[in-house]
């Protein structure tokens, strides 16, 4: 069984989830920790995504503007 490392340790959790998901998921010999570790990985990657764009909101819409209104610095340069 593979070892996490020690930059990784691990934390014990009580989680309640359905009684037949949990059936299941010991019929499937499903690893429940790594399915709720990726699961929150993901759930928290979306919600930092939704946080920055709130946070930088403002400069992306003045970034948007200069570019609709002047173009790319580059736009001379290109030869395609």
């Amino acid at each position: 069984m593979a070892r996490t490392p020690k930059r990784f340790p691990k934390q014990a959790m009580n989680v309640s989830i359905r009684r037949e998901l949990a059936e299941e998921a010991k019929a499937y010999q499903t690893n429940v920790s790594a399915v709720l570790e990726r699961a929150l990985n993901e759930e928290h990657r979306a919600r930092r995504q939704a946080e920055w764009r709130m946070a930088n909101h403002e400069a992306i819409r003045e970034a948007n503007e200069e570019l609709a209104a002047n173009g790319l610095w580059s736009d001379g340069l290109r030869l395609f």
